[in-house]
């Protein structure tokens, strides 16, 4: 694992000559998540939604709503399609899944400055082409979950002593994080921050995500109660913003690191994770 240090400036070697490894971009690479591909389609008529949406019953879709309070799932096979979903902030989030199949595409989450995020569940679910920002967190998933195709920006948070993550989990199995594009505009925490808090962390896939920001890129460590083990880091590319390094990656908590670069100039940074 890198060794924690001082952040350099952006672009910038120590003695602020140019470094070619240090680039930035002001928009996602062309092919990943971004305004253009993700949210609300363009021309979509949305019918307001005041409040609170809990779901009533299996195998409900919900589309084309203009939600300001967040949705409450606890049925299962709900598909939450074409929605701009703003939540109520504080500590909550905006959308909370406890029913399995849940599926959400095609949306917009405001997180409203939560301090927790955009989306948890403790039961499985996919994310897919949603544009989500405006909270502490984006996802924080468990067992078994998809979230692919993602742009993730924005953070910001109410909490006076906030922990900023993209992706962040606590606990779970067989979850698949893949292209997304995740862009921690904030000194800290991590893009994608595994670590067994409340449970043991295996199986995990980080695969194809364009990657910017926080201290660490990407945080894998089992500094937790519980292990991490079994991550499959691969085919990553990393926008160096003045990180601490593209992770901070315990031994023995990936089983493969494989094809990770260094955005825009292609070079390989598996031996740096």
């Amino acid at each position: 694992m890198p060794q924690i240090g001082a952040p350099l400036p952006l672009f910038l070697n120590q003695d602020r000559t140019p470094n070619p490894l240090r680039h930035d971009r002001a928009t996602p690479a062309q092919g990943f998540p971004s305004a253009s591909n993700t949210g609300v389609p363009v021309g979509t008529s949305l019918t307001a939604h005041p409040g609170v949406l809990s779901t009533s019953a299996n195998n409900q879709v919900i589309d084309a709503l203009d939600i300001t309070g967040g949705v409450y799932i606890s049925h299962t096979n709900v598909i939450v399609r074409r929605c701009k979903i703003t939540g109520n902030g504080g500590f909550d989030w905006a959308i909370e899944n406890h029913g399995t199949g849940t599926l959400i595409e095609d949306c917009t989450l405001d997180s409203n400055q939560s301090t927790s995020g955009a989306l948890w569940g403790d039961q499985p679910f996919t994310i897919r082409r949603c544009n989500i920002s405006n909270g502490e967190n984006a996802v924080r998933p468990e067992s078994n979950c998809v979230i692919q195709d993602n742009w993730m920006h924005s953070f910001v948070s109410s909490d006076s002593a906030p922990h900023y993550d993209g992706v962040e989990m606590l606990k779970g199995n067989g979850t698949v994080i893949r292209h997304n594009t995740i862009t921690l505009d904030q000194g800290q925490t991590s893009t994608i921050n595994l670590q067994g808090t409340d449970a043991a962390i295996t199986n995990t896939v980080v695969d194809n995500n364009l990657l910017s920001g926080g201290g660490w890129i990407v945080n894998i460590r089992s500094i937790g109660a519980f292990p991490v083990s079994g991550t499959q880091l691969t085919g990553n590319r990393f926008v160096d913003t003045g990180n601490l390094g593209p992770g901070a990656v315990d031994s023995g908590t990936c089983s493969l690191v494989s094809g990770n670069v260094w955005d825009v100039s292609g070079i390989n940074v598996d031996s740096q994770l």
